[in-house]
């Protein structure tokens, strides 16, 4: 779970389990990704944030965006 105090970590554990997932091109490409593959990288990222940042990125469309 992202903190204040653990970004960097965050973001490592993130990009390992979104690769594992194969959903990191939603987060990384710059041409336009499979629709479900956004989705599953946005959930992902969703679940891994607190409740005031779900709120934030709530609006955003894509994982990228997110």
């Amino acid at each position: 779970m992202l903190s204040e105090n653990n970004y960097g970590v965050w973001t490592v554990k993130m990009k390992i389990f979104m690769r594992a997932q194969g959903v990191w091109p939603a987060v990384v490409c710059k041409e336009a990704v499979d629709e479900k593959m956004d989705q599953m990288a946005l959930a992902a990222i969703v679940q891994a944030v607190p409740g005031a940042v779900v709120m934030t990125i709530s609006k955003k469309e894509t994982a990228k965006e997110a």
